[in-house]
């Protein structure tokens, strides 16, 4: 019970309100010494008149500051959650956003803009109609329940293997002696086929080449698309012929697809100046078919279209969690 008292103590009540004059953005402010307000974020002072959301503060359009909620996200999540929100600031985990509410009306509901896998924004970008909604309904359900989502993943008891195998070690025997194993605890038949089929793809692309493993697993890069965050990253590192290539892998049946290969070749391009090793060369590795598939010709405007196709994906994202909510 103490220990409750002092973190209550210790607690930090914070308000929404936007800045003032010709900036939009929302903040959230807190309470310092001798009642004065300062930004979560960067500590600025309020200078205006009173904080307490009302309809003279309720900010049109709304523009969060994503830093401010990124703060007050980690803080619930991971921190010590010492920040209060007053009764106008409601925090729903469920969605990964927050609610604001006015003078008792619920006035705007903004979800933290989601971090998603590059995979998952390639086949948004790729989809078509109701596609687009399946694929955004499936990344809210992996960002809320991870463990639930590996049953729906075909691949993810093969990619997991791979890890805990030749990721791990970088002896390719490994995953050789694994393979049987792994597919023989594979109920379906025609998952036990598409496992098989890519496992001894994967070995002979491999040691026909007299390939080399190094570690990739720890590089990643965020790239910010008009407010969504992709996560882009390799899946492994092989080396030979004097070349040293980061990749991912395409795991599936059918053929990927122009856009997927676009998309996917562009950002990581983009990735690739923000840390990773300048002789890593990309690529992405059709496994089942051994092939590194060549580089795709890059449309003009095509960040602006990346960039359309990520306010796409944000507002069917805000949809569905007042949907499910």
């Amino acid at each position: 019970m103490a220990g409750k008292q002092d973190k209550k103590a210790l607690s930090i009540r914070i308000w929404a309100g936007p800045s003032q004059h010709w900036d939009p953005t929302t903040h959230f402010w807190y309470e310092g010494k001798n009642a004065k307000y300062f930004r979560l974020c960067d500590d600025v002072e309020w200078k205006g008149e009173s904080l307490i959301a009302n309809k003279a503060t309720a900010p049109s359009p709304y523009v969060p500051c994503r830093a401010c909620k990124e703060l007050y996200a980690n803080d619930m999540v991971i921190g010590e959650q010492l920040l209060n929100p007053h009764d106008s600031v409601v925090y729903s985990p469920l969605n990964g956003g927050y609610t604001i509410e006015t003078e008792g009306t619920l006035m705007t509901t903004v979800n933290i803009a989601p971090r998603i896998s590059i995979a998952t924004f390639a086949r948004f970008y790729e989809a078509t109609g109701p596609q687009k909604v399946t694929i955004v309904r499936d990344a809210r359900t992996f960002q809320i329940d991870p463990d639930g989502y590996k049953k729906r993943d075909f691949y993810w008891d093969f990619r997991n293997t791979l890890r805990k195998t030749h990721w791990q070690t970088g002896d390719i025997t490994t995953f050789e002696v694994a393979l049987e194993p792994l597919i023989s605890r594979q109920k379906e038949a025609g998952k036990r086929e598409h496992y098989q089929t890519l496992g001894r793809a994967y070995i002979d692309y491999w040691t026909k080449r007299g390939a080399e493993y190094f570690d990739v697993q720890r590089t990643s890069s965020d790239i910010d698309l008009a407010g969504l965050t992709v996560h882009v990253f390799p899946e492994v590192g092989m080396r030979y012929h004097g070349d040293n290539l980061a990749v991912r892998m395409w795991l599936n049946a059918q053929h990927s697809t122009r856009p997927f290969r676009q998309v996917t070749h562009y950002l990581t391009e983009q990735a690739k100046q923000l840390g990773w090793k300048s002789d890593w060369q990309s690529g992405l590795w059709d496994v089942r078919r051994e092939e590194l598939l060549p580089v795709p010709p890059i449309p003009k405007d095509f960040a602006l279209a990346l960039e359309a196709q990520a306010v796409a994906f944000q507002r069917l994202w805000e949809r569905i969690s007042k949907v499910e909510e």
